[in-house]
Protein backbone atom coordinates (compact mmCIF):
# COMPACT_ATOMS: atom_id res chain seq x y z
CA UNK A 1 0.00 0.00 0.00
CA UNK A 2 0.36 4.01 0.00
CA UNK A 3 2.31 5.58 3.63
CA UNK A 4 1.30 9.20 4.25
CA UNK A 5 3.05 11.90 7.06
CA UNK A 6 1.30 14.22 8.82
CA UNK A 7 3.40 16.59 9.85
CA UNK A 8 2.59 18.07 13.83
CA UNK A 9 3.55 21.55 14.23
CA UNK A 10 2.27 21.84 17.21
CA UNK A 11 -0.17 20.16 20.15
CA UNK A 12 0.04 16.57 20.53
CA UNK A 13 0.61 13.26 18.43
CA UNK A 14 -2.79 11.41 17.22
CA UNK A 15 -2.74 7.97 19.42
CA UNK A 16 0.38 8.81 21.32
CA UNK A 17 -0.51 6.88 24.91
CA UNK A 18 1.48 9.68 27.76
CA UNK A 19 -0.11 12.66 25.74
CA UNK A 20 -3.80 12.15 26.76
CA UNK A 21 -2.51 12.75 30.47
CA UNK A 22 -0.53 15.92 29.87
CA UNK A 23 -3.61 17.30 28.16
CA UNK A 24 -6.13 16.39 31.37
CA UNK A 25 -3.26 18.33 33.58
CA UNK A 26 -3.62 21.02 31.99
CA UNK A 27 -7.05 21.65 31.36
CA UNK A 28 -7.36 20.82 34.95
CA UNK A 29 -5.63 23.27 35.82
CA UNK A 30 -7.52 25.69 33.75
CA UNK A 31 -11.05 24.51 35.27
CA UNK A 32 -9.90 24.75 38.28
CA UNK A 33 -9.11 28.22 38.08
CA UNK A 34 -12.61 28.95 36.29
CA UNK A 35 -14.68 27.11 38.81
CA UNK A 36 -13.41 29.35 41.31
CA UNK A 37 -14.29 32.49 39.66
CA UNK A 38 -17.72 31.55 38.24
CA UNK A 39 -18.23 29.96 41.99
CA UNK A 40 -17.33 33.59 43.66
CA UNK A 41 -19.62 35.36 40.82
CA UNK A 42 -22.24 33.44 41.93
CA UNK A 43 -21.78 34.05 46.04
CA UNK A 44 -21.76 37.62 44.42
CA UNK A 45 -25.34 36.97 43.03
CA UNK A 46 -28.74 37.09 45.13
CA UNK A 47 -29.35 33.72 45.76
CA UNK A 48 -33.60 33.86 45.75
CA UNK A 49 -32.75 35.14 41.52
CA UNK A 50 -31.43 31.71 41.15
CA UNK A 51 -32.72 28.26 39.95
CA UNK A 52 -30.54 26.87 42.50
CA UNK A 53 -30.99 29.23 45.31
CA UNK A 54 -27.24 29.20 45.58
CA UNK A 55 -26.32 32.25 43.34
CA UNK A 56 -25.99 30.02 39.99
CA UNK A 57 -23.36 27.76 40.76
CA UNK A 58 -21.03 26.79 37.91
CA UNK A 59 -21.65 23.01 36.59
CA UNK A 60 -18.56 21.67 34.91
CA UNK A 61 -18.60 18.18 33.23
CA UNK A 62 -15.09 17.37 31.40
CA UNK A 63 -12.84 13.88 30.30
CA UNK A 64 -9.73 14.75 28.64
CA UNK A 65 -10.13 17.98 26.36
CA UNK A 66 -13.82 17.86 26.53
CA UNK A 67 -15.28 20.27 28.45
CA UNK A 68 -18.85 21.35 29.03
CA UNK A 69 -20.33 24.35 31.26
CA UNK A 70 -23.76 24.60 33.02
CA UNK A 71 -23.62 28.19 34.16
CA UNK A 72 -26.47 31.33 34.15
CA UNK A 73 -26.41 33.30 30.72
CA UNK A 74 -24.90 36.08 32.71
CA UNK A 75 -21.95 33.87 33.61
CA UNK A 76 -21.16 32.76 29.60
CA UNK A 77 -19.20 35.64 28.67
CA UNK A 78 -17.02 35.95 31.58
CA UNK A 79 -16.49 31.99 31.30
CA UNK A 80 -15.68 32.34 27.65
CA UNK A 81 -13.12 35.15 28.21
CA UNK A 82 -11.46 33.65 31.17
CA UNK A 83 -10.70 30.22 29.28
CA UNK A 84 -9.50 32.34 26.29
CA UNK A 85 -7.21 34.37 29.26
CA UNK A 86 -6.09 31.04 30.97
CA UNK A 87 -5.41 28.73 28.75
CA UNK A 88 -3.42 29.91 25.12
CA UNK A 89 -0.12 30.55 27.78
CA UNK A 90 -0.49 27.15 28.22
CA UNK A 91 -0.98 25.59 24.83
CA UNK A 92 -4.69 25.26 25.42
CA UNK A 93 -6.57 27.22 22.24
CA UNK A 94 -10.39 27.50 21.75
CA UNK A 95 -11.50 25.97 19.08
CA UNK A 96 -14.19 28.52 17.96
CA UNK A 97 -15.95 25.72 15.38
CA UNK A 98 -16.87 23.15 18.12
CA UNK A 99 -17.41 25.67 20.84
CA UNK A 100 -21.40 26.14 21.17
CA UNK A 101 -23.57 27.73 23.61
CA UNK A 102 -26.56 25.97 23.78
CA UNK A 103 -29.81 28.62 24.80
CA UNK A 104 -32.64 26.54 24.31
CA UNK A 105 -33.79 23.40 22.67
CA UNK A 106 -36.85 24.88 21.28
CA UNK A 107 -35.39 25.53 17.70
CA UNK A 108 -35.82 28.76 18.27
CA UNK A 109 -32.83 31.55 19.40
CA UNK A 110 -33.61 33.87 22.65
CA UNK A 111 -31.73 36.46 21.93
CA UNK A 112 -34.58 38.42 20.43
CA UNK A 113 -36.96 37.95 23.36
CA UNK A 114 -33.99 38.65 26.01
CA UNK A 115 -33.20 41.65 23.90
CA UNK A 116 -36.41 42.59 24.82
CA UNK A 117 -36.32 41.94 28.46
CA UNK A 118 -33.01 42.29 29.44
CA UNK A 119 -30.40 44.58 26.93
CA UNK A 120 -27.67 44.39 28.57
CA UNK A 121 -27.58 40.82 29.30
CA UNK A 122 -28.27 40.19 25.19
CA UNK A 123 -25.40 42.45 24.51
CA UNK A 124 -23.20 40.02 27.16
CA UNK A 125 -24.29 36.69 25.09
CA UNK A 126 -24.34 37.91 21.57
CA UNK A 127 -21.17 39.08 22.10
CA UNK A 128 -19.86 35.52 23.66
CA UNK A 129 -21.46 33.73 20.64
CA UNK A 130 -20.14 35.87 18.08
CA UNK A 131 -16.71 36.02 19.14
CA UNK A 132 -16.26 32.52 20.51
CA UNK A 133 -18.76 30.04 18.84
CA UNK A 134 -18.60 30.36 15.03
CA UNK A 135 -19.76 28.45 11.85
CA UNK A 136 -17.15 28.10 9.17
CA UNK A 137 -18.03 30.87 7.16
CA UNK A 138 -17.17 32.65 10.22
CA UNK A 139 -21.02 33.74 11.06
CA UNK A 140 -21.66 32.94 14.72
CA UNK A 141 -23.47 29.95 15.96
CA UNK A 142 -26.25 30.08 18.54
CA UNK A 143 -27.54 26.16 19.29
CA UNK A 144 -31.10 25.86 19.75
CA UNK A 145 -31.46 22.08 19.24
CA UNK A 146 -28.91 20.46 21.59
CA UNK A 147 -25.02 19.12 21.32
CA UNK A 148 -23.28 16.50 22.96
CA UNK A 149 -22.01 16.53 26.23
CA UNK A 150 -19.04 13.89 27.04
CA UNK A 151 -20.87 12.02 24.20
CA UNK A 152 -24.20 11.77 24.63
CA UNK A 153 -26.62 13.97 22.72
CA UNK A 154 -28.77 16.69 25.34
CA UNK A 155 -31.78 18.54 23.45
CA UNK A 156 -34.83 18.09 21.97
CA UNK A 157 -36.54 14.60 20.85
CA UNK A 158 -35.52 15.41 16.67
CA UNK A 159 -32.14 16.40 17.54
CA UNK A 160 -31.70 13.68 20.03
CA UNK A 161 -32.95 11.08 17.57
CA UNK A 162 -31.20 12.18 14.83
CA UNK A 163 -27.85 12.15 16.36
CA UNK A 164 -29.13 8.17 17.31
CA UNK A 165 -29.30 7.72 13.92
CA UNK A 166 -26.36 9.06 12.64
CA UNK A 167 -23.98 7.29 14.79
CA UNK A 168 -25.90 3.91 13.71
CA UNK A 169 -25.81 4.55 10.48
CA UNK A 170 -22.08 5.35 10.67
CA UNK A 171 -21.54 2.07 12.92
CA UNK A 172 -23.03 0.37 10.03
CA UNK A 173 -21.19 1.25 7.57
CA UNK A 174 -17.64 1.07 9.43
CA UNK A 175 -18.92 -2.65 9.60
CA UNK A 176 -20.15 -3.29 5.74
CA UNK A 177 -16.68 -1.63 5.23
CA UNK A 178 -14.90 -4.33 7.56
CA UNK A 179 -17.14 -7.12 5.87
CA UNK A 180 -16.58 -6.07 2.26
CA UNK A 181 -12.56 -5.11 2.80
CA UNK A 182 -11.30 -8.15 4.84
CA UNK A 183 -11.38 -11.84 4.44
CA UNK A 184 -10.09 -13.53 7.78
CA UNK A 185 -13.15 -13.31 10.55
CA UNK A 186 -10.70 -13.17 13.37
CA UNK A 187 -9.37 -9.80 11.99
CA UNK A 188 -12.47 -8.35 11.15
CA UNK A 189 -13.93 -9.14 14.39
CA UNK A 190 -10.94 -7.45 16.14
CA UNK A 191 -11.40 -4.27 13.86
CA UNK A 192 -14.95 -4.47 15.39
CA UNK A 193 -14.08 -4.32 18.64
CA UNK A 194 -11.40 -2.03 18.95
CA UNK A 195 -12.79 0.44 16.03
CA UNK A 196 -16.57 0.45 15.63
CA UNK A 197 -18.69 -0.98 18.50
CA UNK A 198 -17.15 1.58 21.29
CA UNK A 199 -18.54 4.50 19.32
CA UNK A 200 -22.10 3.33 19.72
CA UNK A 201 -22.26 1.43 23.16
CA UNK A 202 -22.16 4.54 25.62
CA UNK A 203 -25.13 5.86 23.76
CA UNK A 204 -27.37 3.03 25.16
CA UNK A 205 -27.44 4.77 28.31
CA UNK A 206 -29.61 7.70 26.91
CA UNK A 207 -33.13 8.47 27.35
CA UNK A 208 -34.19 9.23 24.09
CA UNK A 209 -38.33 8.91 23.41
Amino acid sequence: GSWEHIPVSEGFSQGCPPFPILAAIVLNHILKQLDERLTNRALRRKKSTSDDNLGGMPIILAYVDDANFLVPLEDVKPLLDAFNEIGPPLGAIMNEEKTRVLTSTSGTSILPELERHDPALHTSLQTAIQSYSKNKDGSMHEEVNGLRVLGVPLGNDTFCQSFHTERINAAISDSKKILTGLSDKQTMLRFFKTCTVHKITHLFASDVA
